[in-house]
């Protein structure tokens, strides 16, 4: 097993962990009207779920001003898992800071530099979904506020057989009594039923 990271690094598989990690990679845009992502190239690992599948990520950003940040990591099917929205105040840089399902700390609870492992806002384990891990993971960063400028540093992500925990399944919605739809044109319209 391989990972191919965009700057050619190649880490092997080492009794059953396998980590894919990016070196100093660029600047974080001030006040960008989107997310920056960088991204890795995952090879070789295949189906990821709750038996083998995503345990870490880990991230090194410096930044001023913290909570100006939104950190995401997107998996090859599109999922979308926040790591970090806004947190950290007016506190500087993410150092050393990894996301765990096993942390003891919400990410929301802990304070900049935020070194050690932390709770994600959103649960790390919802990419352990059956997916297919080949192919592309990109670390998404958005600094959403003017005046205060970044670089991401460096990035990591881990696979091994203590996953985080996919979230539980939704209920499925049920509908209670007759559905009204209000529109500015009509006073009400009942919904088919």
């Amino acid at each position: 097993f391989f990972f191919q990271a965009e700057d050619g690094i190649r880490d092997d598989l080492v009794t059953g962990v396998q980590t894919c990690a990016l070196p100093i990679w660029g600047a974080i845009p001030d006040n960008g009207a989107t997310p920056t992502c960088f991204n890795i190239s995952v090879s070789g690992v295949g189906t990821i779920n709750s038996t083998y599948g995503v345990a870490t990520v880990c991230l090194d950003i410096t930044h001023t001003w913290d909570s100006d940040l939104e950190i995401a990591i997107h998996a090859p099917d599109g999922t979308i898992i926040m790591l970090s929205a806004q947190n950290g105040g007016s506190g500087d840089n993410f150092t050393g800071t990894c996301f765990s399902s096993t942390a003891l700390t919400s990410i929301g609870s802990g304070t900049a530099p935020f070194t050690g492992s932390y709770i994600p806002d959103e649960p790390l384990g919802a990419v352990n979904n059956g997916q297919n891990a080949n192919g592309v993971w990109s670390l998404c960063i958005q600094d959403i506020l003017g005046g205060y400028t970044g670089t991401l540093n460096s990035w990591s992500i881990t696979f091994n057989n203590t996953p985080a925990t996919p979230p539980p399944p939704q209920p499925p919605c049920i509908e209670i009594g007759r559905a009204h739809v209000w529109t500015p044109v009509t006073r009400s319209s009942r919904m088919p039923s």
